[in-house]
């Protein structure tokens, strides 16, 4: 039988921690400090950064973060949505984006959707009364500067390369969580809080029929 090979896309939902990124396997502080964990995270994700290569990454440190179960701070970390000169798999995009997890690392299921998250104007980060951010919290890494507008992203203009492209990443997306379900990898309820709760940058897309269950 043959093996089930990744989908490449261009377009990708980012996330890292700082306490992650900080933090070895035995929970030892590396001592990096807030300010320099950013100034890294900003060269890393660089839009000329050979290993992404991307035409642009719109980047949202979330600093306020809470836990609406508990109330308590979430800890810094960040958001990143990427468009890419060309298409990566999944797995290769986590490893140039150096996030730490698969789920950390997703095509995106909807640009729009997914620039709106960065500052928590989503409807899902609405629904769940996340803290809302500035537009002028989001940096956006490209060859021009202010050549990629928020705006046009959280409304959702784009060209027709970018539309075609659009539909192509709801494929792929699909695809990509239904392998990771094939694999074992993932659980039904894995994916229905990858999509449900927006956890990562996204909102409700095609793969959220998976996740009906019988009552």
């Amino acid at each position: 039988m043959a093996k089930n090979k990744e989908r490449r896309c261009v377009y990708y939902d980012l996330q890292r921690s700082y306490y992650y990124d900080t933090h070895d396997a035995n929970k030892n502080f590396t001592g990096e400090t807030e300010d320099q964990w950013k100034a890294r995270v900003l060269e890393e994700w660089r839009y000329d950064n050979p290993d992404i290569n991307a035409d642009y990454i719109a980047i949202s440190f979330h600093t306020d973060d809470v836990n609406p179960q508990t109330g308590d701070p979430k800890g810094l970390h960040v958001h990143g949505l990427a468009h890419l000169n060309e298409a990566k798999t999944p797995s290769a995009m986590m490893k140039a984006a150096k996030c730490t997890r698969q789920e950390s690392c997703t095509p995106t299921a909807s640009i729009a959707g997914s620039a709106r998250y960065l500052i928590h104007v989503s409807e899902a980060a609405l629904r769940e009364k996340k803290t809302i951010y500035l537009p002028d919290n989001v940096i956006i890494s490209e060859a021009t500067p202010g050549r990629t507008k928020l705006a046009d992203l959280m409304s959702g203009k784009v060209d027709e390369k970018e539309a075609r492209d659009t539909k192509e990443i709801q494929e792929d997306w699909a695809a990509y969580y239904s392998l990771l379900l094939m694999r074992g990898e993932w659980t039904l309820e894995d994916v229905k809080r990858a999509i449900l709760t927006d956890e990562a940058g996204r909102s409700a897309g095609p793969l959220s029929s998976v996740t009906k269950t019988s009552t």
